[in-house]
């Protein structure tokens, strides 16, 4: 262990976008271990690492749909899982938090305030059981996936639903690749962490993650295509005819 900070003794900070609390984090640089005060911020998009030496500047950045799953323990010790991109695997990260109930508290707030938009888009419980009901007709998992498919194209689905329509899928790269798909259409964010206890062993669930990757890469370069495609609209329609 390298360097000893001391845990500031200091309430949660809230703020209209975000919520900030103190704590020590162990920064790892070079293969040498350092402990920092830091600050440990949630919003809606998710959870930052902020160190206090450095004026801010975040040491880690997780957004929501990369994090499975946390956990605490008291008084201080909350221990968050984030996929890393960089790593191809899931880190946990233990903080040490000063105010850790009013940070949970705060935590639960920004997912209740998530959750609040994507439930109207969930999907309804007669809607969900006819899918079922559906795939259970099929004779192979090519058919039940594409059931399963279309519902997600829909409506979005809770985790204890997602798990549901897994179940029916015997195939385990179906599984994973309808795991992927059922990530972005989750109701209940935090839950992907169930839903992947649920697909078995590491490997297993790295390579949803690895797919989930791909997913978030072909979406920023749709984007990223539309927009030159509309900027270079906008410029032959400036362009005066000759």
């Amino acid at each position: 262990m390298g360097n000893k900070a001391s845990l500031p003794k200091l309430p949660v900070e809230v703020h209209p976008e975000h919520s900030r609390a103190a704590c020590l984090y162990t920064l790892t640089k070079n293969g040498a271990e350092t402990e920092i005060e830091a600050d440990v911020e949630v919003s809606l998009q998710g959870i930052r690492i902020l160190d206090r030496a450095r004026n801010g500047a975040p040491v880690l950045t997780a957004d929501w749909d990369r994090i499975p799953h946390w956990k605490t323990k008291q008084p201080h010790s909350f221990t968050v899982t984030v996929w890393s991109d960089a790593r191809s695997e899931c880190v946990s990260h233990e903080l040490m938090v000063s105010d850790l109930a009013g940070f949970i508290a705060e935590v639960d707030r920004y997912i209740a305030l998530l959750m609040s938009g994507r439930v109207a888009e969930q999907c309804p419980g007669d809607v969900y059981e006819a899918c079922v009901q559906s795939c259970r007709k099929r004779d192979n998992d090519l058919d039940r996936v594409d059931d399963i498919k279309a519902l997600l194209a829909q409506h979005r689905v809770t985790s204890g639903q997602a798990i549901g329509l897994l179940r029916l899928v015997a195939d385990d790269f179906e599984k994973v690749t309808l795991a992927a798909d059922v990530h972005a259409r989750l109701v209940d964010q935090p839950g992907f962490g169930k839903l992947l206890t649920e697909l078995g062993d590491k490997i297993v669930q790295d390579n949803v993650w690895a797919r989930v990757k791909e997913r978030r890469k072909d979406g920023r370069l749709h984007q990223k295509i539309s927009s030159l495609r509309e900027n270079t609209s906008k410029r032959l329609m400036a362009v005066p005819p000759a």
